[in-house]
Formats: C-alpha cells, structure tokens, sequence
C-alpha cells in the first residue's frame, strides 16, 4: 500500500500466487521503484515472460519482484535451487542493483558459475546466499555463503 503525507491511502495491490507467499524486505529504489523479496509456496503469478527465473524449481522458492510508483508490477522472477530457498533481505546500489539475501538448502541450481563460494557449505539447516541483479531483473551473480553450520 502507499499513502500520502496525510495517512490517506493512494493505491493497494496483492502480489501472490494461489498457496502461501511472504514479502519479508522492501526498499524503494532512485527511481521511486518498489521492490520486494520473500518466498514463495506458489507456481503461479509470481514470475513475469522473460524474467531470469520464470518458473518455480522447487517446494519453496525465493522471489524478487519490482513494482513502479503507482504500485504497477514491472517484473518478477523466482530465485531457488533444487530445495527450499527464501530471500529476506535487499539492498539498492547507487546504479539501482539490486542485492538480495536468503537462506537456502538447495545444494544445487541455484549459484553462478566463477561466483566467490561455488559449493554449499554442508550444514543442513542451509547456508546463507547473495545474488545481484540488474535494475532490469538480469542476474550478474549468485553465490553460496556459509560453512557447516546454519547461515541465515
């Protein structure tokens, strides 16, 4: 939802598919852009034609997606492995990247090649993992990172 200086609402939207969906970061991009990060349970009404991920690898996955000001999707996509994946924090650089955070037990499917920590790191509560994207919603890399223990 977005309200004016005065607490009167301006626009609402739902964003999600037909089971459980949970928006857990927000930030608003140089450009006035929204753009949102969670999880997902959904295969459906996530994921925008063309988008880096367009269809759900697994049970859970992650999902980025980026709304204009007038709360308008401009794009989504899934971000997952082969096993559950949220993503819970996003970051804006100053060229609009846009960087994301999660936790994942996907021990494949999910990180770039030439990317800093290319193997899961073991643990079975997951490792934690980062991914950069274009202001567009193109990957420019995904990495592991986390031990043995739980990363999150």
């Amino acid at each position: 939802m977005k309200f004016d200086k005065d607490g009167y609402r301006i626009w609402a939207t739902y964003y999600g598919g037909s089971l459980g969906d949970e928006i857990n970061s927000l930030k608003i991009d140089h450009e006035g852009n929204i753009i949102v990060v969670g999880g997902t349970l959904s295969g459906n009404n996530i994921s925008t034609q063309g988008s880096y991920q367009e269809i759900k690898k697994s049970k859970t996955d992650g999902f980025i997606a980026k709304f204009d000001f007038t709360g308008n999707r401009l794009w989504g996509s899934y971000l997952g492995g082969y096993d559950e994946d949220y993503l819970y924090r996003i970051a804006i650089d100053e060229n609009d990247n846009i960087i994301v955070a999660g936790n994942t037990r996907s021990t494949s499917g999910l990180v770039t090649p030439g990317c800093f920590q290319p193997n899961y790191g073991g643990s079975f509560y997951g490792d934690g993992f980062l991914a950069k994207f274009t202001k567009n919603g193109q990957m420019i890399f995904c990495t592991y990172y986390g031990g043995e223990g739980s990363e999150e």
